[in-house]
């Protein structure tokens, strides 16, 4: 494992969120995020992790910083969409 690699840490935070383990999963878009502070997608998908943890607004800070940073409309939509439902659920 390449210890300067985003992508490295980013990739293993997707494999942690995938099997339910939110926190080792926000470490690791953390990680991501600090090697790479331009990473729009592993701030949506830290942000969707704290979500699951119940951490609203940590998820509200990262996605809205995923939307600051997008060039991706498709990115930038699904983050809005995961706003929009938070803000908008009892």
């Amino acid at each position: 494992m390449d210890p300067d690699n985003a992508d490295v840490y980013y990739e293993r935070g997707d494999a942690y969120a995938e099997i339910g383990e939110y926190g080792q999963a926000i470490a690791d878009y953390g990680k991501a995020i600090e090697l790479d502070p331009s990473h729009a997608l592993a701030y949506y998908n830290r942000g969707v992790a704290y979500r699951e943890k119940g951490e609203i607004p940590k998820a509200v800070s990262d996605l809205e910083k995923c939307i600051a940073l997008s060039a991706d409309p498709e990115l930038t939509e699904a983050a809005q969409q995961a706003l929009y439902e938070m803000k908008n659920s009892p």
